[in-house]
C-alpha cells in the first residue's frame, strides 16, 4: 500500500480543547496510523491552521448562538525513526508556548492489519509551572486493497501535574479512511473526544475531510477542513489547515 508521508502532529489537536499524544506518524489527517517512519529517517512537517467558532452546546447538547471568533496556529514537528517499528518525535507550536513529545512502536505488521502502541506527553510553558498531562493509546491500520486503507487509535490523557488547571482526564477516538485517485489521497475523518474537567464533562464529534498530494517521494501538501457537527459542554468551531511536509533519509 503506496502512502502518502503526513505527520499531522499538531493540527486535528488544535481544534481539540485539550491536546493528544503528539510526535508520532500519521499517513492521513486526524487518526494515528501503526505504521512507522523507517530507520534513521526523519519527517519534518510545517502546518497553518484555522478555526473559527460560530456557536457552542449546552450539557444536552442543545446549540447556543455566540458572537463567533476566531483563532490560528503555525506548528512545526520532526519524528525521526530508532528502527524500523520504533519511532520517537516532538510538536511545537510557533509561539513555543509548549511542547509535544510521543513515541510509538509497531507491534503486528501483516498485509490487512498492523497494530501499535503509542504514549506521550504535553507540556504547557504558558503558566509558571508547566502544565503537563500524559497518555497512552492503541492504533490499528487495516489495509483493505491497494488504494483504500483504514486508520483506528483509542487514547487516554490524564492530567499528572500539581496544576490542575480543571482538566481531569480525557478520552479519544479518531477514525480516518482514505483512497487514492492517482497521486491523490482523499480523505474521510470522524474524530471523538470525552474531556473531564473539575466541574463538567466536554463532547465534541468532528468531521473532517481532507485530501493530500505528493508531487514527489520527498515531500507532501496537505489541505483539510474540520467540522465540528454535534458537542455537549464545548465549542462548534469550523476549521481550515494547510500543511507541507518533507522526508529525509
Amino acid at each position: 500500500m503506496k502512502k502518502i508521508t503526513i505527520i499531522i502532529i499538531g493540527i486535528f489537536t488544535f481544534f481539540c480543547s485539550n491536546a493528544q499524544i503528539g510526535g508520532v506518524y500519521m499517513t492521513k489527517y486526524s487518526a494515528y496510523s501503526a505504521y512507522s517512519v523507517s530507520k534513521h529517517s526523519v519527517d519534518l512537517e510545517t502546518s497553518f491552521n484555522f478555526s473559527k467558532v460560530t456557536a457552542e452546546w449546552d450539557s444536552y447538547g442543545v446549540k447556543q448562538n455566540i458572537a463567533p471568533f476566531f483563532s490560528n496556529d503555525i506548528g512545526f514537528s520532526a519524528i525521526y525513526g530508532i528502527s524500523n517499528k520504533f519511532e520517537s518525535g516532538i510538536y511545537i507550536p510557533s509561539d513555543v508556548s509548549g511542547l509535544s513529545w510521543g513515541a510509538k512502536y509497531r507491534l503486528i505488521e501483516g498485509n490487512v492489519f498492523s497494530f501499535a502502541t503509542i504514549a506521550g506527553v504535553n507540556l504547557d510553558f504558558s503558566t509558571k509551572n508547566a502544565f503537563s498531562d500524559a497518555g497512552l493509546g492503541t492504533v490499528f491500520t487495516f489495509d483493505l486493497s491497494e488504494n483504500f486503507s483504514t486508520d483506528v487509535d483509542f487514547q487516554f490523557m490524564s492530567n499528572f501535574s500539581d496544576i490542575k488547571n480543571n482538566f481531569n482526564y480525557g478520552f479519544y477516538a479518531n477514525l480516518n479512511s482514505s483512497y487514492y485517485l492517482s497521486f491523490i489521497q482523499c480523505i474521510f475523518g470522524l474524530n471523538f473526544y470525552q474531556t473531564q474537567y473539575d466541574n463538567l464533562v466536554s463532547q465534541n464529534l468532528i468531521f473532517s475531510p481532507a485530501f493530500g498530494v505528493e508531487p514527489s517521494e520527498k515531500y507532501f501538501i496537505l489541505i483539510s477542513f474540520p467540522i465540528s457537527v454535534y458537542g455537549k459542554n464545548d465549542l462548534k468551531t469550523v476549521g481550515f489547515s494547510f500543511t507541507i511536509g518533507f522526508y529525509l533519509e
